[in-house]
């Protein structure tokens, strides 16, 4: 049977202090205080910009509740262009930055946003 997982799109949010983190919470600190009560959260900032190797090597290391799992947004470049000449590379940066969740079995995998006007059709 499968698992079900709760979680929210992202832990960082100012607004949060004072109700989900204490008041003055250092913000190295929210995610470790997120991984008490969630076991999933989607990673939301990356599509606008490209998963970074380096970033996601450090979340790891500073996890250190075991349960937590990550969903990756893929870039909007992957739902909002029709270069698809650029696929195979944006594919193999997206795979190669996502290593170190997957070798911390960490990541569950990604989330695509497509933009409204998509549509179930040949022409989308």
């Amino acid at each position: 049977m499968s698992q079900i997982r709760i979680g929210t799109v992202g832990f960082n949010y100012r607004d949060w202090a004072g109700t989900f983190y204490p008041q003055r919470v250092q913000s190295r600190r929210q995610l470790q205080i997120y991984a008490q009560h969630f076991d999933v959260c989607e990673l939301a900032q990356f599509s606008h910009q490209m998963p970074d190797r380096a970033r996601l090597q450090y979340l790891v290391t500073q996890l250190k509740e075991p349960d937590l799992r990550f969903l990756v947004r893929i870039h909007h470049s992957f739902t909002h262009s029709v270069d698809l000449s650029m696929a195979i590379p944006l594919a193999k940066h997206y795979r190669k930055a996502v290593e170190p969740l997957i070798a911390a079995e960490k990541y569950l995998g990604f989330v695509a946003v497509f933009p409204y006007a998509f549509k179930n059709d040949s022409v989308s």
